[in-house]
């Protein structure tokens, strides 16, 4: 049912914008322990995320420092850490855990 969910959302946003959303595999790894509440709230901010790289800036997209290109997106007690690619319109979501996890593995 998870991998469903998150294929569908992943689908939508897609569809539904002009960028192109990937997973990365340890993304999906993150999202496996979720509950449904917070697997909403995520969903929404890949929404937001997506319909903000363009015409609509968002100022909770902030840069992740020491990172090439990386952003952030705070959802709740966790971040969102995310890569876009403006060449192939493309959103790469690379990592959602807690603050200290996500930037101990940019280490």
């Amino acid at each position: 049912m998870f991998s469903t969910s998150l294929a569908v959302c992943l689908a939508d946003v897609s569809s539904s914008s002009s960028w192109q959303i990937v997973a990365d595999r340890q993304f999906v790894k993150d999202l496996r322990s979720l509950n449904k509440e917070i697997l909403q709230r995520l969903f929404r901010a890949i929404r937001e995320i997506a319909r903000s790289m363009g015409e609509h800036p968002n100022r909770a997209i902030v840069p992740v420092k020491n990172s090439d290109g990386m952003l952030r997106y705070r959802v709740g007690e966790r971040r969102l850490l995310f890569v876009p690619d403006s060449d192939s319109r493309q959103i790469r979501l690379v990592s959602f855990c807690g603050r200290d996890c996500c930037y101990a593995r940019l280490k």
